[in-house]
């Protein structure tokens, strides 16, 4: 549902007063799809066009973070992301302001690979895994607590928090069984495992990626930290949309490591857990068939 004119004119002056926006004749404010978390609008202004969410259903630190994270990945210099320019608060309400890019879904996917495996590739530079802050992984709060190994990471910060959410859901009885094997089979992949800590992403599906009017990769909607670069690759396998070329491109970069295919399976569970938290039981069967391979896996294969 789309806000009232007074509301969006009112945010409107603010980012005129603040000179976040130039305009000397008003905004033009255009609803457009912005995901299941904000309502989002082009503002167009006499000079210039802009992205802007608005949520009053989000913590205080929600676009901050994604402030920071769209920073961060801009740093690099390696993929095109929105540029943050603004945050700003009206009442109950809080909001982002970004650059507007025209975003097409389709693309050169080889080109895709080859920027997501230079980020990876040119942003270790942490000696540990985490980031200073939490953030979101769609409307979840993201636990990002440094950590100088990887498996004790991913289990505190990553597996953790969203078993115990389930639980909360009124998913125990369907997981608690299943919770020790887990855990015992997550030692066995990861305890020898710390590859070097990169930017990563967070949330890379198909969605959060595209090409501007140029053809030149973009990504979006991050939800950052330094961790394996394999947990990006991972999640672009969960939902499809991302084709042949695109792991071309990134392995003919950055190859992956043979165990990859391996670990990729529990990646993916900590999003599947996120989705089971966030969307309801549609999502149960996935996490057990995950659990399931998972614990069948022997370090010998």
């Amino acid at each position: 549902m789309s806000l009232d004119e007074a509301t969006l004119n009112a945010i409107g002056l603010q980012l005129i007063e603040s000179h976040h926006i130039a305009a000397k004749q008003g905004l033009k404010f255009i609803s457009t799809p912005g995901g299941d978390i904000n309502q989002s609008y082009s503002v167009i202004s006499s000079q210039q066009s802009y992205f802007l969410k608005i949520s009053s259903n989000v913590k205080r630190n929600f676009f901050s973070s994604e402030f920071d994270g769209l920073s961060l990945l801009a740093s690099i210099e390696r993929i095109r992301c929105p540029k943050p320019i603004a945050l700003g608060e009206l009442k109950d309400r809080q909001y982002l302001l970004l650059e507007c890019i025209p975003i097409n879904a389709s693309g050169n996917q080889y080109k895709l690979g080859n920027a997501i495996a230079e980020l990876h590739q040119q942003s270790t530079t942490r000696a540990d895994y985490g980031l200073d802050y939490k953030n979101y992984i769609g409307s979840t709060p993201q636990k990002n607590t440094h950590h100088g190994d990887w498996l004790g990471f991913w289990l505190n910060c990553r597996l953790e928090p969203q078993l115990k959410l389930a639980y909360q859901n009124g998913f125990r009885d369907a997981l608690i069984n299943k919770e020790k094997p887990l855990y015992q089979s997550i030692e066995r992949l990861l305890q020898n495992h710390n590859p070097p800590p990169c930017l990563l992403h967070g949330d890379l599906w198909h969605g959060n990626s595209g090409f501007d009017t140029e053809g030149r990769p973009v990504i979006f909607d991050p939800a950052c930290y330094y961790g394996d670069r394999e947990t990006d690759i991972a999640m672009t396998e969960l939902f499809g949309g991302f084709n042949s070329d695109f792991y071309r491109g990134y392995n003919e970069t950055y190859p992956l490591n043979k165990h990859y295919s391996k670990r990729k399976t529990l990646y993916n569970l900590y999003h599947s857990f996120n989705h089971l938290n966030l969307f309801g039981a549609h999502y149960l069967n996935g996490c057990l068939n995950k659990i399931n391979r998972l614990v069948a896996y022997s370090p010998s294969e």
